[in-house]
């Protein structure tokens, strides 16, 4: 198929907009990604690149962006690519653009800034997304950890003892904490990464099962707890740096965020750690991932991401 690939150009960023709101998430929940403006994912980052694939007559086929970021694996610290916001207009699909703009990002724009190690997250359900991305990529290994979602009505249980640190941890990375997307702790304990300001969620459907499911869980919990209403918008923070210390203190995260109109949390932990094992029951939703990584990484690495990645 006759295409080139660009860099961003403001001229698409309707076109964009308009891809972005034709590829909702989630498959029993599905939710559309609202953004003030197409960059708004990508100016958190300190390097990224953004790059549009279009046709021979300038229509907009494709996007996709990588960015630089810190990562840290079993104590080494490294500057590595980080590739996102992979999408392909639904006629143009299957037709190699998704991978001729993946290895754009990858082997030309990561090898410009002398990058040769890159990673992707992925759902872990979305196999058929994670075998393309797989090919598209190269990337040959996973590292699990979990997405558990909190209402910020909520408020844990004093008795919460912590326990020892997880081998997969999220951190700002030196972020400037000026940032208007930052929010620490004024005991400099947790912080939270207030994704809503670089983009919004809207329910676009749900499946009946999964109403009735929450009817019932609503019941078991004793709480007003829900899931959104078909065209609600949805905004969310992500928590960072939690600590044995600083766990107690994340109900204090919970309040400032439910005062500032954020309906929900997202703490990312690795399955059976002490933060999965206590939070799990208080979670209104819990969600395997993968970070899918073209260098070694094995499930017992001890792996801290930037939580800008998440």
């Amino acid at each position: 198929m006759d295409f080139r690939i660009i860099p961003y150009s403001p001229e698409y960023e309707a076109s964009l907009l308009d891809l972005e709101r034709a590829s909702p998430q989630g498959k029993h929940l599905r939710l559309e990604m609202l953004r003030d403006h197409f960059l708004s994912r990508s100016r958190v980052f300190d390097e990224f690149g953004v790059f549009l694939a279009v046709g021979g007559s300038g229509g907009l086929l494709g996007v996709a962006a990588g960015s630089a970021v810190m990562l840290e694996c079993n104590g080494s610290l490294d500057r590595v690519g980080y590739v996102y916001d992979v999408r392909v207009a639904v006629p143009f699909r299957r037709k190699g653009i998704a991978r001729s703009l993946t290895q754009h990002v990858t082997r030309e724009y990561f090898g410009s800034l002398g990058i040769e190690r890159y990673i992707t997250t992925i759902k872990a359900s979305n196999r058929p997304a994670a075998k393309a991305v797989q090919s598209a990529l190269g990337v040959n290994y996973h590292y699990p950890f979990s997405y558990l979602i909190f209402p910020t009505s909520m408020r844990l249980r004093e008795d919460i003892k912590p326990g020892s640190q997880s081998r997969f941890r999220v951190s700002g990375f030196g972020m400037a904490e000026s940032a208007e997307w930052v929010y620490r702790h004024p005991e400099g304990g947790p912080a939270c990464f207030r994704t809503d300001l670089t983009y919004r969620v809207k329910s676009v459907s749900v499946a009946p099962w999964l109403n009735f499911a929450m009817r019932t869980f609503r019941l078991l919990k004793g709480a007003d707890w829900k899931l959104p209403a078909l065209g609600e918008e949805v905004r969310f923070a992500t928590a960072f740096d939690l600590s044995p210390e600083n766990f107690r203190l994340l109900n204090d995260l919970f309040e400032y965020l439910e005062k500032s109109s954020i309906q929900y949390l997202a703490v990312c932990c690795q399955k059976g750690d002490h933060y999965y094992r206590n939070l799990l029951r208080s979670a209104i939703n819990s969600t395997a991932y993968r970070v899918l990584a073209n260098f070694p990484l094995q499930i017992h690495d001890s792996l801290t991401l930037d939580v800008r990645c998440l």
